[in-house]
C-alpha cells in the first residue's frame, strides 16, 4: 500500500493508461508523471536535509539561518574534556578555548550544516557530546577564529562577521565545497 500522500500518484490501472505510440505498452499520464516526480524528489530531499544539510544550503534549497542569540547563563560544562578527547589530543586546546567562551560560541551559527540537525543549536553544540568538532574542520576553524577574536577584545557581532567571511555563504564556493565534502564523509 502506498503512503497516503502518494495514493493519487500511483500507477494508473491498465484501463486508464495511455497507449504509447510504439504499441500497446502502458505509459504514465502527464499528471501521474509529475506527481511521481514530485514525490520522488521529496523522498530524496528529506534524508538529504537531515544528513547533509550543507549540501542543500549550497544548492540554495534552504536559507542560511541567522546566528542564534546566546542563552543567558550558558556555561561550558558540557564541552568535551581532555580525557574525552584521548583519540584527538591535537584538539584539546580548541575544546578548552570553547569552554572559556561558551557565551560567544553559543551565539555563532556553525556553517558545516549541523545547525539543521536535531540536537544542534550553535557552534557550542559542536563541542559538546558527541563532539562533532572532533571530525569537522569547519567547526574547528570557527572555534579557533572565535577564541582568537575574543582574546583580541572583539564583540560577538565582530566575531560573527569574521566567521561569516571565512565560512558563511558569502565566503564562496570553496567553503561550500568543504562543507559538502565534510557532510559526505561523516554522514
Amino acid at each position: 500500500m502506498a503512503a497516503p500522500f502518494l495514493r493519487d500518484f500511483a500507477m494508473p490501472p491498465a484501463d486508464e493508461s495511455i497507449e504509447s505510440s510504439r504499441g500497446s505498452a502502458p505509459c504514465l499520464s502527464r499528471r501521474h508523471f509529475v506527481g511521481l516526480t514530485a514525490a520522488s524528489t521529496v523522498a530524496v530531499l528529506i534524508p538529504l536535509y537531515r544528513h547533509r544539510p550543507h549540501a542543500l544550503l549550497m544548492l540554495g534549497m534552504v536559507r542560511p539561518d541567522v546566528h542564534p542569540d546566546p542563552r543567558p547563563g550558558i556555561d561550558g560544562s558540557n564541552v568535551l574534556t581532555a580525557d574525552q578527547l584521548a583519540n584527538a589530543p591535537h584538539l584539546i586546546d580548541v575544546f578548552d578555548q570553547i569552554r572559556e567562551i561558551p557565551h560567544i560560541a553559543d551565539g555563532i551559527l556553525c556553517y558545516c550544516g549541523c545547525a539543521h540537525l536535531d540536537g544542534y543549536r550553535s557552534l557550542l553544540s559542536c563541542y559538546e557530546k558527541p563532539g562533532m568538532a572532533q571530525f569537522c574542520e569547519i567547526c574547528e576553524g570557527q572555534g579557533r577564529i572565535a577564541y582568537r577574536r575574543w582574546k583580541e577584545g572583539q564583540t560577538l557581532d565582530q566575531i560573527r562577521r569574521a566567521t561569516d567571511a571565512r565560512y558563511g555563504p558569502e565566503a564562496g564556493a570553496e567553503s561550500a565545497r568543504a562543507g559538502v565534502q565534510h557532510s559526505l564523509d561523516h554522514a
